[in-house]
């Protein structure tokens, strides 16, 4: 029966159609990711291989502060080198002035070169090569031995004030105490250029932005599909002629279109680890995400591949409740039309909260003099991504920090509590779905399905 059902749900127009859209969709923010943030990515691998080959002498020698310090008394002489030949040449005819438009004279290097000055010119290209590179190896140390340790010592130390604080309440206590937990461990980084992995991640949170929202309601439309079809050709009266024939019918009917979901998000999130790889390597993908600026915050104890794959099971997550969710909605009707619409409204309605929410960087009324927020839309945002599924097509965000919310005076993870509230409901309309399936709008009479269950009944006995 599961076969049977598989093969017509992948036989179906309806997924035909939709994979075609979805598969068209995916290539095409591939395309446009691409252009936005791969142009130069030989370049930038390059560029990153030279910083990892320095970086990988300075660790052999210890990578201390005295060795940060050295650095950037070489980056100084570097650029201290590169301006003073620049000085030097600019009067002379190695330097070609023009007047651009708006009436400024703009000085650039002769093309060619005349033969006297190529030696000083190469010297300065060769000074402006080295103090740029300088920066990057600096940008990665400083990173690793000043930035991220200060920000930990800097969270730790206000964790103990507010714990020893006695005006402080019962959850303020208990978070920070969390806190200490999660934050007094030792993360232990390679030393390696981590500019591959924040052009990763900008093209990753690109591509996603609204493809896992278009593939839930893509599935939606699928599911709605799945569960009325039996209903719309009045079929059930089959149904009935076995003991197990209902309950069987529907659970394999949620599991061809649970299949399909998991092969989407694997496909998905294979296409994701390759990329992953091929733009970071195999040494920057098992790092900590701590590693990236953005996760500075983060108390998750994963690696960006774990990150990843982590993600994938989410989107999984809400793809199961969403084909749930159309299973319960179909058990009350049992045209696809109706289920599809109404399901559509409900998603919509999730997502556009989400959406709403999550725009939170702007003018408002709470923040920093640095960035400003929307109060009641940042208060909304956090306390929706405890229990709204829709949360999941982005499920990256609740690992850029330390994520809790007090529930009865006690600090609960916001993904777990996320990840509970998704399973309970999916479960819940799974078994509504489950008991009601075949029972619809008097799609058999009373009569007959009580005459039914007497004669299976007096089977039974004999």
């Amino acid at each position: 029966m599961y076969r049977l059902e598989l093969k017509r749900l992948l036989r179906s127009k309806v997924f035909i159609v939709t994979a075609v859209i979805m598969l068209a969709y995916f290539i095409y923010l591939n395309v446009m990711s691409g252009r936005m943030y791969y142009s130069d990515l030989e370049e930038r691998k390059q560029s990153a291989q030279q910083v990892n080959s320095y970086l990988s002498g300075i660790s052999q020698q210890g990578g201390d502060g005295d060795m940060l310090k050295a650095l950037r008394e070489r980056r100084t002489q570097a650029w201290d080198g590169f301006w003073a030949l620049n000085s030097e040449l600019e009067e002379t005819p190695a330097y070609i002035k023009t007047e651009s438009p708006d009436g400024s004279v703009v000085s650039r290097l002769a093309d060619p070169v005349p033969e006297e000055y190529k030696d000083k010119v190469e010297q300065m290209q060769q000074l402006s090569d080295e103090a740029m590179l300088l920066d990057s190896i600096m940008k990665v140390m400083d990173y690793q031995l000043n930035i991220y340790p200060k920000a930990m010592r800097s969270t730790l130390e206000k964790a103990l004030v507010l714990i020893n604080d006695p005006d402080q309440d019962a959850y303020t206590v208990r978070l920070n105490k969390k806190a200490v937990d999660k934050y007094n461990v030792k993360r232990e980084f390679a030393f390696i250029d981590s500019s591959l992995a924040h052009t990763w991640n900008g093209t990753y949170t690109f591509m996603y932005d609204y493809f896992y929202i278009v593939l839930a309601v893509v599935f939606v439309f699928l599911s709605a599909e799945v569960f009325c079809s039996a209903r719309s050709n009045r079929l059930e009266g089959i149904i009935y002629t076995s003991k197990y024939g209902r309950s069987r019918l529907f659970c394999m009917k949620y599991l061809s279109a649970a299949t399909v979901a998991f092969a989407a998000v694997l496909v998905f999130t294979l296409s994701d680890v390759i990329t992953a790889y091929r733009v970071m390597g195999g040494q920057l993908i098992m790092q900590p995400i701590q590693i990236m600026s953005e996760y500075q915050l983060s108390a998750a104890g994963i690696n960006i591949l774990s990150l990843i794959l982590i993600c994938g099971a989410l989107r999984l997550l809400m793809l199961l409740f969403v084909i749930a969710l159309v299973g319960a909605v179909s058990s009350l009707s049992r045209n696809v039309f109706i289920s599809a619409v109404i399901n559509s409204v409900i998603m919509f309605t999730m997502f556009a909260l989400y959406v709403y929410s999550s725009g939170y960087m702007i003018q408002g009324d709470i923040g920093s003099p640095e960035e400003t927020f929307d109060g009641a839309r940042f208060d909304m945002f956090e306390k929706f991504r405890a229990f709204l599924p829709a949360c999941f097509a982005q499920p990256h965000v609740y690992f850029e920090k330390f994520d809790y919310i007090n529930i009865a005076d006690y600090p609960f993870l916001r993904l777990t509590t996320c990840i509970t509230v998704t399973a309970a409901a999916s479960v819940l309309m799974f078994a509504f779905a489950y008991f009601r399936f075949g029972n619809v709008l008097g799609i058999l009479p009373r009569s007959i399905r009580r005459k039914n269950k007497t004669q299976l009944q007096r089977s039974e006995s004999q």
